[in-house]
């Protein structure tokens, strides 16, 4: 008897399903006869699904087991990447038109209004406006007036040691005579047996008042300058420092005064006395210094001659070629004819 045909055999399709809906039938296997063998089928495994990891897990159409969609999903879930880029631009646009629109609206000249979108005020702009030009002038020279400093404090003093009240004067200088050299005068005076502090020293010319006193040492205190040689002091040297500053305000230096190089101070009848660049007239002018300020000479040469003031009794002082080189209160050359050092030409060294 002849054996039946075999079946083709079974390849066992569908261990993995693409579609976890509808998982295949487990296969069958026949035997000879046609019958079916008892085979253990293993359990269906689980559905593999291979997804990108940068792939967004809620996209139908990139989960391979995704039902078709119909047409206006298919076009929505097309159209979301897209929907989803200009929403982002959307976004950061209106952010930069809101940032453009605050710095425009604290912008002065820029009103809220003309934006339309009402943005809280930044107030009134406390920018410096810019400063209005004006006609270009040359700097004048300075005009010094040393007697703004506060004088420093001395511990010096004197004591009157005459029997009666002694004069003070405006400057070192008592002789009223008609001989060019009555610059100053009387401004107070001091009691007999009085102790008065000493502000500074100065060199001036011999007092008249006291016979026999051939000192030039002159003391300022704050009632007016008085001869050395009137006050008891403990010494017949400086016993403060130089003076500075100005007549009317004079103020203690660093060092004594010198007869030779000062200070002394400038006379020119209230007029400013100028300070050039060199010993002429037609020499560029540096500064300006006020009547009666106090000078420190450095060394003295020929220059252009100059005409000096006239004294409290209209005469004149006389025309002089000295010049003295200054470094104090300002570096330059004087006329040597405005400065009172009690000599008709300049007492300092020769440059």
């Amino acid at each position: 008897m002849s054996k039946p045909p075999l079946p083709p055999p079974t390849t066992g399709v569908g261990q993995y399903s693409t579609n976890q809906s509808e998982p295949l039938p487990p296969p069958v296997f026949l035997d000879a006869q046609g019958r079916p063998l008892a085979v253990r089928v293993p359990p269906t495994p689980k559905t593999i699904i291979l997804q990108s990891a940068s792939s967004p897990t809620d996209d139908p159409e990139l989960m391979p087991t995704a039902e078709p969609a119909d047409g206006f999903r298919k076009w929505w879930i097309a159209a979301r990447p897209f929907g989803r880029r200009i929403a982002s631009l959307v976004a950061v646009g209106i952010a930069a038109t809101l940032i453009v629109y605050y710095q425009q609206s604290n912008s002065p000249g820029v009103s809220s209004q003309s934006t339309g979108i009402s943005i809280p005020s930044a107030g009134p702009s406390t920018a410096n406006p810019p400063a209005t030009a004006g006609p270009i002038t040359a700097n004048p020279p300075a005009t010094a007036d040393p007697s703004t400093a506060n004088p420093p404090a001395t511990s010096a003093s004197g004591t009157v040691a005459e029997s009666t009240d002694i004069p003070t004067w405006s400057g070192p200088n008592d002789d009223t005579s008609n001989d060019g050299s009555a610059v100053f005068r009387q401004v107070g005076s001091l009691p007999a047996g009085s102790t008065v502090s000493i502000v500074c020293t100065v060199y001036g010319r011999p007092s008249t008042t006291y016979a026999g006193s051939t000192s030039r040492l002159w003391d300022s205190t704050p009632q007016g300058y008085v001869p050395d040689s009137a006050l008891q002091t403990g010494s017949n040297d400086p016993v403060a420092p130089g003076c500075l500053g100005t007549l009317a305000q004079p103020r203690a230096g660093s060092g004594p005064p010198s007869q030779v190089t000062g200070p002394y101070p400038l006379y020119n009848k209230g007029t400013q006395v100028d300070v050039f660049d060199s010993p002429s007239t037609s020499a560029n002018i540096g500064h300006h210094l006020v009547d009666g300020t106090y000078v420190h000479l450095v060394c003295s040469s020929q220059g252009s001659p100059v005409l000096g003031p006239t004294d409290m009794n209209g005469k004149s002082v006389g025309t002089s070629t000295d010049w003295d080189k200054i470094d104090a209160p300002f570096i330059g050359w004087v006329s040597d004819v405005f400065v009172d050092s009690n000599t008709g030409n300049s007492v300092a060294p020769q440059c």
